[in-house]
């Protein structure tokens, strides 16, 4: 198994102990089959109580009949809760850790039911970066190790001060966007009504959550001379039939997989393996190739490339109104931002970037990614 315990710490906020909560082991009571993080559900909350926290589900077959492959990391929020279903032999013993590079953060044991189902749950820790742990279950000569990545709950904390200062507007029907920035304790204005929107005059206002191409549309048309002077705007997944700012949502005719490409010195926690291979089946149209930030690797590429490919296979691309800017999203884990993992990581660093604690990417013709 693994060793020490010490080198965790220092990507630890401070807790007691190992900052890892461990919640007891049972036996199976219907054993899930989920392995991506369950939210707590769908309720829209814009004050203090935002609900439970995260939670999510890893399935790992110790039988016989189970591949040994690892499959996809589980990618969850810092503070989720993780119940861990454990199959196997009848009234068998597993034992487990979870471990971070060689340090164990956690351990135990999970005894199997009389049908071989056992379970145990976790709160995981809260980390200052991307932490990628290794959960690891041994009974009897099986041996399953499963990826789990960690991403901090909130990436704004340092820089609260600076967003309230700059001040940043939300306009999101669904509350998706309010509910996540309300969990990461960051001041922003709710801009729910047509004279808050009207008059919002901060440095940087949210449009996401819209069902009508046409209603997004004109609430960007409202905020167009705001831009011109100065004023930035985040648009997460347009509906059907948007477009504006330059840049177009397009449902691509045939869904692909690809690979993601990341433009430099925007996001820094998130990497383009956390988004999969899609399939895509929407992307964004923009005029030119400049400034693209997130894009799609060619068909036929095998081997990651420098060089994002044409507009058509964009998913996240900046452009500049007059001397404001307008960042426009594609992306399926930004409609969860409260819950999914990558997408409230994501978020925070669109937000971090347009606020001004980030370099802007270089717009050349080609951007160039990582």
């Amino acid at each position: 198994m693994y060793r020490t315990r010490s080198a965790w710490r220092a990507w630890l906020w401070p807790a007691v102990g190992i900052g890892v909560a461990v919640l007891g082991c049972m036996g199976r009571s219907g054993v899930g089959a989920g392995t991506d993080a369950q939210p707590a559900g769908d309720e829209v909350n814009h004050g203090a109580d935002v609900g439970p926290g995260p939670r999510a589900t890893l399935p790992v077959d110790l039988s016989d009949r189970a591949a040994d492959a690892e499959g996809r990391p589980l990618r969850v929020l810092a503070g989720t809760e993780l119940t861990v279903m454990a199959i196997g032999e009848p009234k068998a013993t597993a034992d487990w850790q979870l471990a971070y590079e060689e340090t164990v953060l956690a351990e135990g044991k999970c005894g199997l039911d009389s049908d071989g189902g056992g379970r145990f749950r976790l709160i995981l820790p809260e980390v200052r970066h991307r932490a990628a742990c290794q959960l690891l279950l041994l009974a009897g000569e099986r041996r399953r190790e499963r990826g789990i990545v960690v991403f901090p709950s909130s990436m704004l904390g340092a820089s609260k001060v600076r967003i309230a200062e700059h001040r940043l507007g939300v306009i999101d029907p669904s509350g998706g966007v309010q509910r996540a920035l309300v969990l990461e304790g960051v001041t922003f204005e709710d801009l729910a009504t047509d004279i808050q929107q009207r008059f919002f005059d901060g440095g940087t206002v949210i449009l996401a959550g819209y069902e009508s191409g046409e209603a997004l549309a004109a609430a960007c048309q409202g905020l167009e001379e705001r831009l011109k002077k100065g004023m930035s705007a985040l648009v997460l997944n347009p509906p059907v039939g948007w477009s504006g700012w330059g840049a177009k949502r397009v449902a691509v005719k045939e869904a692909r997989s690809a690979a993601v490409r990341l433009a430099e010195d925007v996001v820094r926690i998130v990497q383009a393996s956390d988004f999969g291979d899609g399939p895509w089946e929407s992307v964004l149209e923009v005029e030119s190739n400049g400034g693209i930030l997130i894009g799609l690797a060619p068909a036929e590429e095998k081997e990651e490339s420098a060089v994002l490919p044409g507009p058509a296979q964009s998913l996240a691309v900046a452009r500049r109104v007059g001397r404001g800017r307008a960042v426009v999203t594609m992306l399926p884990q930004l409609e969860r931002p409260a819950t999914d993992a990558v997408g409230r990581a994501l978020l925070d660093e669109l937000i971090l970037w347009t606020v001004g604690t980030r370099e802007d990417p270089k717009e050349k013709e080609e951007s160039h990614v990582r």
